[in-house]
């Protein structure tokens, strides 16, 4: 999917929107659509992690881990 390229960018504040939109125009997100915020999320902390071992603890990760959604 789509996630794990567009999660790094997410994690250092994304793009604008203008670009989400026009990349899901030829990208459609995946199924099921509803739970796309909860994947990309999911993606995005998986980046954080990464981080963190190669460089040690970060507070946006700390934050991050604190999400009641996940």
């Amino acid at each position: 999917p789509c996630f794990a390229s567009l999660s790094i960018a997410r994690m250092f504040r994304g793009f604008p929107s203008s670009f989400y939109e026009e990349y899901h125009k030829y990208r459609p997100k995946s199924e099921p659509q509803q739970e796309y915020e909860e994947r990309a999320t999911l993606y995005e902390l998986f980046h954080h992690l990464n981080h963190t071992v190669l460089f040690g603890v970060s507070r946006r990760l700390v934050k991050i881990l604190s999400i009641k959604a996940l």
